[in-house]
């Protein structure tokens, strides 16, 4: 197959171009939870709290990876991988093991903190609110629904 190995190399490269979007939109993503957290908090949900205890986790993960400019692995290796990183918060790791066996207010602030302050992030130019509804309440616009959403 012509280029085969031209193909090939070039999956393990980061998306340098898409950087400061994703960053922004996964900041958007983090807000979200961390609010989810305290909606699931007022109303005594664990369902609601652990969902958006994970995406609080996942995004502020996610958030690391596009600093370092590591590939996303997903699920499975993500802990493993951020474990890694040359560049992150130290705490961070215990805090997010704290968030997801006790998913409240106080260690979701905790972990947000931890990663909001760990450097300069972009600044968003819309409140964090209409990039997550855009990112994931209205992009059935554009795309199918993810299957979890279907």
């Amino acid at each position: 197959m012509p280029r085969l190995e031209e193909l090939v190399g070039r999956i393990p490269v980061y998306p340098e171009a898409e950087r400061t979007d994703k960053r922004l939109r996964f900041l958007a993503q983090l807000s979200a939870a961390q609010w989810y957290v305290g909606e699931g908090a007022k109303r005594t949900d664990p369902y609601l709290s652990a969902w958006a205890a994970q995406r609080l986790v996942l995004f502020g993960c996610r958030l690391l990876l596009a600093h370092n400019r590591v590939l996303y692995p997903y699920h499975k290796w993500l802990i493993r991988t951020v474990a890694e990183l040359p560049e992150k918060p130290d705490d961070l790791l215990p805090l997010a093991t704290a968030l997801l066996h006790e998913p409240t207010v106080a260690t979701a602030e905790a972990f947000a903190l931890s990663v909001l302050l760990f450097t300069e992030w972009p600044q968003p130019t819309a409140a964090w609110s209409a990039t997550f509804i855009e990112d994931s309440e209205w992009n059935w616009l554009d795309h199918p629904p993810p299957i979890e959403d279907a």
